[in-house]
């Protein structure tokens, strides 16, 4: 005990001497601390500075009902949204559902691009018309393109290399207020809202309002990482649940659009299932986990590869399987005519397919190709539309009525409204006049007044519909 207490003058004293001394470090420390935020502003702020100028804001223009439900009543409605530039000689990449139903779609480059741009072959103005160059409504993609060269662009990141928790900053136009900004984290970086659907996002609390999709979600690098689409809200503004296709996505399906206008989406006639413990007991399956195959086309793609319904499924292109979710992944990725090498257990045996991926029948573009805008352009309804022949009956569900004509495609100029019409639907009669070709068609709407309404008679699917128009 006399030890001990011998000691507490000497720790007095040192406590006395260090609280001088904890002052200066705590002063040197705040400044530290200070210090690093100011930095971690100002790199956010050269980041800001660097990006803004290849986000741009998009206007459009298209027709919508009234009031929802309301037909033969139709306006002009106008919208916003934002898009991000991936070449400099003016190819956009924008959400489908920004331009989609669009009659007239503007291109508005950032202001501080325009004052600080030294290139001569940028004009003065800062509003472009844009074409568009195709757009997929199953990834939510569109691609389009202003007449500007010498544009500021932005790269993308390996969206496979995100990892939750990363920093990313949010850019567009959120209700129209151009050049915003949010900051926020990934919150996870392959999110799947369905575990049906191959589709997996980007998900962030930063904040994304109307108006910021198609903006662009970057990384602390100015990478594109993905684009932003839409939020889960129960207010419908932003309760930090956004949700941004992934940089991946983006690259793949923006050079496709380039080059052929449109995507092709492949399957190979298998239906899956996710193993669950239950499953796995009731079956005897080496695992209480993994992929299943529930069902098998007849004559389809897996049915001539081999492929059972019972078969547990190993590997995929010889990566092991772990979920539902990386099989339908690893489907949508592979082009059309691409193979799968995929093993399997089948009881005890193990056994190998290769697969094909073929195109789905049910693709909405799966038409686009027999047509060209020359030959085939409707411009009163903004669609590509193609005779009804032999071939293509085939194609298409059985006709509940008599139709001429399919609609192959839709244009930048096609209806904004809800009832709009999709690829593959048939046009059985205009205003009860019987839709017997193409060259009717365009007959019947040249001899039309601008305002005159438009009735169609279609079947879309296995169903008869009335869409009501107006002639533009």
């Amino acid at each position: 005990m006399k030890s001990r207490t011998s000691i507490l003058p000497f720790l007095a004293l040192a406590f006395l001497w260090i609280i001088p001394d904890a002052g200066i470090c705590q002063s040197k420390k705040e400044a530290e601390i200070t210090g690093v935020i100011q930095d971690l502003s100002a790199s956010l702020a050269d980041l800001a500075s660097r990006v803004r100028p290849a986000v741009v804001q998009i206007r459009t223009i298209g027709f919508d009902t009234v009031k929802p439900g309301a037909t033969g009543f139709v306006t002009s409605q106008r919208a916003t949204g934002s898009g991000v530039i991936l070449d400099g000689d003016g190819f956009i990449v924008t959400n489908a559902h920004v331009v989609k139903g669009a009659r007239y779609i503007e291109v508005w480059l950032n202001d501080a691009m325009q004052q600080n741009s030294n290139s001569t072959a940028l004009s003065q103005k800062r509003s472009a018309a844009a074409r568009l160059v195709g757009m997929d409504q199953d990834t939510d993609l569109a691609v389009l393109k202003i007449d500007r060269t010498g544009l500021p662009t932005l790269r993308l990141v390996d969206s496979d290399s995100l990892r939750q928790g990363q920093i990313v900053m949010a850019f567009g136009n959120p209700m129209a207020l151009e050049n915003s900004a949010s900051m926020g984290v990934i919150s996870s970086a392959d999110r799947q809202l369905s575990s049906g659907d191959p589709a997996v996002y980007i998900q962030t609390d930063a904040p994304i309002n109307p108006g910021n999709s198609g903006g662009a979600l970057v990384d602390v690098q100015g990478r594109l990482a993905g684009i932003n689409t839409f939020i889960l809200s129960q207010s419908g503004g932003s309760e930090g649940i956004g949700f941004a296709i992934p940089a991946n996505v983006v690259q793949r399906v923006y050079t496709e659009l380039r080059k052929e206008g449109h995507i092709h989406h492949g399957h190979i006639g298998i239906r899956v299932l996710g193993v669950t413990p239950s499953l796995a007991a009731g079956l005897q399956l080496p695992r209480d986990w993994g992929v299943i195959v529930e069902d098998v086309e007849p004559k389809g793609p897996s049915d001539r590869a081999g492929l059972h319904p019972g078969d547990y499924l190993l590997s995929v292109d010889g990566k092991d399987l772990k979920d539902l979710h990386q099989m339908l992944m690893v489907i949508d990725r592979h082009a059309i005519g691409d193979t799968m090498m995929i093993r399997a257990l089948r009881g005890p045996d193990k056994i190998e397919a290769v697969v094909t991926v073929e195109e789905r029948d049910d693709d909405p573009n799966r038409f686009y190709e027999m047509v060209t805008e020359s030959a085939n352009l409707v411009p009163g309804l903004g669609i590509l539309a193609i005779d009804l022949n032999e071939n293509l009956l085939k194609l298409v569900p059985e006709m509940r009525k008599p139709a001429g004509v399919l609609v192959a495609a839709l244009t930048a100029g096609s209806t904004g409204s809800e009832e709009v019409l999709e690829p593959g639907d048939m046009i059985i009669s205009f205003n009860g006049k019987p839709a017997v070709n193409v060259e009717t068609l365009r007959k019947f709407l040249s001899e039309l007044k601008t305002g005159s309404p438009i009735v169609l008679q279609i079947q879309h699917e296995d169903q008869l519909k009335f869409i009501v128009l107006e002639m533009p």
